[in-house]
């Protein structure tokens, strides 16, 4: 294990991610391309049911939240974020395993820079921050609720985020046909 992370002050690291992954047990994980002498094993520091694992050197989900993928991921780079200071990055050349093609869609739409890069560089409030967090609950919620044809949950969860320029295209997309199915009904 590596000595915990140093301060960092206005340093921001940017790893790309080199594979993402389902495990037998179904959680997500993320491998980041580092050195052999680096590791993230103090990310549990973060308190975000996110943890390191030696064996596959990767980034994992806990098990003990039902979440989508795309949710897991921003949480685990958002984990790695405030504990190392480092911003994960996926590029063309990330390899994906175990996630649907809609699924690897949502997650490479999803702003994860800037969210974790936003956080990183003007520190939030413990009131901005369980707001921001509040928000991802909400557009997990807004998934089911328009998986389950509540079009009007949908309009509703998604309307009063606090961090609405957050939303991937995907989320707005959902918005949108909402919206226009509750026009229908």
């Amino acid at each position: 294990m590596s000595n915990p992370p140093e301060s960092r002050e206005d340093e921001v690291e940017v790893v790309r991610v080199v594979r993402v992954w389902i495990d037998e047990v179904d959680r997500l994980h993320v491998t980041p391309n580092l050195a052999s002498d680096r590791d993230f094993a103090w990310v549990y520091r973060a308190a975000m049911a996110v943890g390191w694992d030696v064996a596959s050197r990767s980034l994992h989900a806990s098990t003990e939240r039902e979440w989508s993928r795309t949710r897991w991921y921003l949480q685990i780079a958002t984990a790695v974020a405030i504990e190392y200071g480092v911003l994960l990055h996926l590029t063309r050349d990330t390899e994906w395993r175990g996630l649907t093609e809609e699924e690897r869609e949502e997650t490479l739409e999803a702003d994860v820079d800037a969210i974790v890069g936003e956080r990183l560089n003007s520190p939030m409030s413990d009131e901005d921050m369980a707001r921001f967090v509040g928000d991802l609950d909400e557009r997990e919620k807004a998934r089911e609720l328009f998986k389950a044809g509540d079009w009007q949950g949908v309009i509703r969860a998604l309307s009063t985020l606090s961090y609405p320029a957050q939303m991937s295209g995907s989320e707005r997309k959902r918005l949108e046909v909402a919206r226009r199915r509750r026009e229908v009904e």
